[in-house]
């Protein structure tokens, strides 16, 4: 009553310092696998500081223990993910949520641009029950930028080796009623370089010298743009999102059988709607439309008349959790069609998937007891995936985190019906499926994070490529195969000014059941080791940074006679903030010029220089780390 009776008295208003009260973290999406996964072994790669360092989504992913990224060429050139010895094939590739594979297909991540990218979430391990039968091997969810309500403007431009140029311009801020995000970007590289060659008829002879050899049609340009608009609508938040890219490049072939006139140019549009929102009685619920459509026309070489595809795809997807007591219930379900028009054929699936998952907290929250099964169908393929995992918390930042699993994935629509090139089709495959465990040890505190574990999984009717001289592959199961092996992850930033993180792989894979020449050989593209090291240190106006990435050799035939060398490729950076939000960055890879291979045995590009700058107006400042997320 004495303040108010002073209050009362006062000759003017009384001003009082302002308070500000941080907004609470908006909840991750449905798909992120915190969510569908709780104790999955999920580590996230973030592009916050980054942007000028990193060219390519494959160059990102990269970083993620376990992970193994196969490129074609140099920039531009296609990229695949595969993740703890499954192919590439087995991996769900997502981009918020909707799917960039379809069934049993490759996601070709060099077609989503850095520029668009927030951060990039990966799931390692058998992931069926809640992802659907795609996630044979693990999930990548790659999230892109976010729109802010506040208006901002950025942009950045890159010049560098090799013809190298690319671009991006985007805004974002409150319109429509909501907050909006737009997006464009733009990237084009000749390609072409010099490198030794040595005639197969002179390896392994004394004295035998390489010649300098030009590689050709590596060519490739791109451009595309992200549309996002958001609205809050009576607490339903309502998001829509169009993402579109086109593509041309050149297909350059192999070292022995170069195609200086082989080309590539597709083209794919993204599509979703989403509404979510949360009850009093805490019931999350989530719904979603989307849609994806993909061209795909491939020319010249071994083509001939050319080979031109077609690819639709549509999905509705509900999500649902609800907290009961100790449980914490949720499900999944979706329905959809993928179709294919090709020159080889016009296949049509349905696509149903059902996921039902209990997290279960025990003592109090300081351990959980996750169960999941999965119910999906595919076309003529149906199959059920259970999941059982656990987490249970310890002293000192510490956490111990167990899992085991079924996975399944059918044929793809190529493999059974869609020869391409030289790559021909088996329509008595059967689909592959894999039993998986791994367990691992977590800490995370406010200044550290990292984990140790391993991993052991058994795939049946793994499906392979073998090649038949000179050119033609054709695919194959493989009865029985193992893939096991230890990840270690961490990242410390004890002060503002320095950050290094670093991860390591050792993998073994090894054919169990196969007919004689093959048993107990390793897996075709599955290095034993693969390591990756980067640290940045500086004040916010100047920031240096090295990096450093290597894989051990490798096989490309089930008889383990071919070979791809292993390389370390060291890279360095800096970024000088020149006058504000103006920022130069000058980015130089493969520094000691290593000449690494790609996937069909063509030498990768050498050294190269990149020059950045980079404008961002009215935008927060860049952080280095995603709040909130941790190795997991």
């Amino acid at each position: 009553m004495a303040s108010l009776a002073w209050g009362q008295s006062s000759s003017g208003p009384v001003l009082l310092a302002p308070v500000t009260v941080p907004l609470p973290p908006a909840p991750p999406s449905p798909e992120s696998p915190s969510q569908r996964d709780p104790t999955g072994q999920t580590s996230v790669v973030d592009m916050a500081g980054r942007r000028s360092e990193v060219l390519s989504t494959g160059a990102l992913l990269s970083e993620v223990p376990g992970a193994v990224v196969n490129s074609t060429g140099g920039v531009g050139q296609s990229e695949s993910i595969s993740l703890r010895g499954a192919p590439n094939t087995g991996v769900l590739v997502l981009l918020d949520g909707m799917p960039l594979n379809g069934p049993g297909d490759i996601a070709d991540i060099s077609l989503i641009p850095p520029a668009i990218l927030e951060r990039a979430e990966v799931l390692r391990g058998s992931a069926s029950a809640s992802y659907g039968p795609l996630a044979l091997g693990g999930v990548v969810n790659l999230v892109t930028r976010k729109a802010t309500d506040t208006p901002s403007a950025f942009g950045d431009f890159t010049a560098g080796s090799f013809g190298t140029f690319r671009g991006s311009l985007g805004a974002s801020g409150h319109v429509l009623g909501g907050t909006g995000l737009l997006l464009v970007h733009g990237a084009y590289s000749q390609g072409d370089f010099t490198y030794s060659y040595q005639p197969l008829v002179d390896v392994g002879v004394p004295g035998a010298v390489g010649m300098p050899v030009q590689r050709v049609n590596n060519q490739s340009a791109s451009g595309g743009g992200l549309l996002k608009q958001g609205w809050d609508i009576s607490g339903w938040a309502l998001d829509a999102l169009l993402e579109a890219d086109v593509l041309s490049r050149g297909l350059a072939g192999t070292e022995e059988h170069p195609t200086p006139n082989s080309e590539q140019s597709a083209s794919r549009v993204l599509a979703s709607v989403r509404t979510q929102h949360t009850f009093a009685s805490g019931l999350s619920l989530s719904l979603r439309l989307d849609s994806r459509r993909t061209t795909d026309n491939l020319t010249g070489g071994s083509f001939g008349a050319g080979e031109y595809d077609r690819l639709w795809q549509a999905g509705a997807t509900a999500d649902a959790a609800w907290p009961l007591g100790p449980h914490a219930l949720a499900a999944t379900a979706s329905v959809g069609v993928a179709s294919v028009h090709a020159t080889g054929g016009s296949p049509t699936w349905a696509l149903t998937s059902l996921s039902l998952r209990d997290e279960w907290l025990l003592f109090q929250g300081r351990a959980s007891l996750v169960g999941a099964l999965g119910l999906d169908q595919v076309g003529p393929y149906v199959a059920a995936s259970p999941k059982l995992g656990v987490s249970v918390g310890l002293p000192l930042g510490f956490s111990v985190r167990a899992n085991a699993g079924y996975g399944f994935r059918p044929p793809s629509f190529y493999e059974l019906y869609l020869p391409t090139g030289t790559l021909g089709v088996n329509p008595n495959l059967q689909p592959e499926r894999s039993f998986s465990v791994d367990g691992a040890l977590v800490y995370a505190s406010r200044w550290a994070t990292g984990s140790v574990g391993g991993f052991w999984t058994r795939y049946q009717d793994l499906i392979t490529y073998e090649y038949y001289p000179p050119f033609f592959a054709r695919p194959n199961n493989i009865s029985v195969a193992d893939a096991w092996g230890m990840e270690a992850e961490a990242r410390v930033r004890p002060w503002p000014w320095l950050d290094a993180q670093g991860s390591y792989t050792l993998q073994q894979t090894e054919n169990v059941r196969d007919v004689a020449p093959y048993f107990g050989k390793p897996l075709p593209y599955r290095p034993a080791q693969l390591g990756s090291a980067r640290i940045a240190a500086g004040p916010d106006w100047l920031q240096a940074r090295v990096q450093v990435q290597g894989r051990s050799s490798v096989t490309v035939n089930r008889a383990g006679i071919l070979m791809l060398p292993g390389h370390v490729f060291v890279g360095a950076g800096v970024d000088v903030v020149l006058w504000k939000r103006l920022t130069a960055s000058l980015q130089v890879n493969n520094i000691f010029n290593v000449q690494g291979q790609d996937l069909d045995g063509y030498p990768l590009p050498g050294r190269a220089v990149f020059a950045t700058l980079a404008l961002a107006l009215g935008e927060a400042a860049p952080t280095t780390a995603h709040e909130g997320e941790a190795p997991r």
